[in-house]
């Protein structure tokens, strides 16, 4: 996300969220898939992502099941 949010981002976000969330799943922990310590492996990708959580009506957009 630059100066403005693109369709990239739109697009791009929920893979990212999705995969991370994925990669915390029990099963998925043994597979070693390198997202463990992912903020502090790609700052950068992070940052974005919390960028991201600030648009407004992003809230209303989050699956609430991946809340929990």
């Amino acid at each position: 996300m630059g100066e403005a949010m693109s369709a990239v981002d739109v697009v791009f976000m929920p893979s990212v969220q999705g995969i991370l969330r994925v990669s915390k799943n029990d099963s998925a922990i043994p597979l070693d898939l390198g997202f463990q310590n992912f903020n502090d492996l790609y700052p950068n990708i992070a940052g974005w992502l919390k960028r991201m959580e600030t648009i407004p009506g992003y809230d209303n957009a989050y699956p609430p099941h991946w809340r929990e």
